[in-house]
């Protein structure tokens, strides 16, 4: 999933009136469908928000209409559009039913509120899933030029039908530069040209004012290269690196080790940024889940801290509420902070959340 799919959900998950009854679960799943014991929890979760909806008020027929949605869900899961992924995020009022497959495995839960948190599908912006990865490659070989991959719910496939890699192939360049002298500087001009092609067919398939998350893969001379002549929203899009000649790996090979170099890169930018919360001045952090909601719905956070699996549920009566946690995470998010998850235990002090204040 992408920001702009994220904030396009976001929206329509908040459109109907204050006071609906808005029930999240969440459940990891097996990638190949629901298997016996998944459909069997599925249905506990189910059972406790039925049996929680007497203890809210509902009116009549908000409570039938409830109810129904709720016999239906497990269907609903079972034929959700998308590829299949560890779990799924299920939303349901009166009126609609919203099943999202995710691509991280969230935590096995239910929340019956006025709102919907959004913890599992954001978080799934930061999984290291739906990533446009770029193969460069110049050397003699048969697969010289640039190939774009698309990485989608675990699955790496080649895209077809944008020109690659015949109209990006730079076997030519080779052969000229046989007939050419072996000058350096006129090698690294062909190759800044070969890398400017590359970027404006990007800018041109993605827009200008795209949101992907871009994984580069070539020597560290072409990621270079490319670097000096990329646009910048191209730029802005790079997520990881990947150094070497790997244009003949295996698909799955390449897919491996896209996925380690984005999570090893995000673990080791959220670590980084827990060190600089450690150094700020106390002035310039929050700490507690009243403080970052209150500072988010005023534009006042840079930038907020959130452990991987923290919650902060809200039981009434033996139901769950809402989490103070979730909470806080949609409100950074619908304010656009920059929302990064640590390792669980990195924010023990602070209870799982944190957060860097503007200044």
């Amino acid at each position: 999933m992408r920001e702009k799919e994220l904030r396009a959900l976001a929206t329509e998950l908040s459109g109907d009136a204050p006071g609906r009854v808005a029930v999240t679960i969440t459940l990891p799943t097996r990638p190949d469908g629901l298997d016996r014991g998944e459909a069997t929890r599925l249905r506990n979760l189910i059972r406790r928000v039925s049996d929680a909806l007497p203890k809210l008020g509902l009116d009549r027929d908000v409570a039938e209409q409830l109810a129904t949605r709720l016999e239906s869900l497990e269907d609903a899961v079972e034929h959700a559009p998308g590829r299949r992924g560890p779990g799924v995020a299920c939303y349901v009022t009166a009126e609609a039913t919203r099943v999202l497959r995710l691509s991280h495995t969230p935590l096995e839960r239910v929340l019956v509120g006025d709102t919907f948190p959004l913890a599992a599908p954001i978080a799934d912006l930061l999984a290291a899933d739906d990533l446009d990865v770029l193969v460069l490659s110049i050397g003699g070989g048969d697969t010289d030029g640039a190939r774009h991959f698309h990485l989608l719910d675990g699955e790496l496939s080649e895209v077809v039908g944008d020109g690659l890699p015949a109209e990006w192939d730079v076997r030519d360049i080779g052969e000229r530069y046989l007939e050419e002298p072996k000058d350096s500087d006129w090698r690294d001009a062909r190759v800044d040209d070969f890398l400017r092609q590359v970027d404006r067919v990007l800018l041109e398939r993605f827009g200008a004012d795209h949101d992907r998350q871009l994984v580069i893969v070539g020597t560290a001379r072409l990621r270079t290269h490319w670097y000096s002549v990329a646009d910048p929203a191209n730029l802005r899009a790079v997520v990881a690196q990947i150094d070497g000649n790997v244009d003949h790996v295996r698909t799955s090979v390449l897919r491996d080790r896209v996925i380690d170099a984005v999570q090893g890169e995000r673990t080791a930018a959220a670590l980084r940024a827990v060190e600089e919360v450690r150094e700020l001045d106390p002035a310039r952090t929050a700490a507690g889940v009243d403080d970052v909601v209150t500072l988010a719905r005023a534009g006042r956070l840079h930038r907020l801290l959130v452990e991987e699996g923290a919650t902060a549920e809200v039981e009434v009566d033996g139901v769950v509420i809402g989490d103070r946690i979730a909470n806080a995470v949609r409100a950074a998010f619908d304010a656009g902070t920059e929302i990064l998850l640590v390792p669980s235990g990195a924010l023990g002090t602070e209870q799982g959340i944190a957060a860097v204040v503007r200044w």
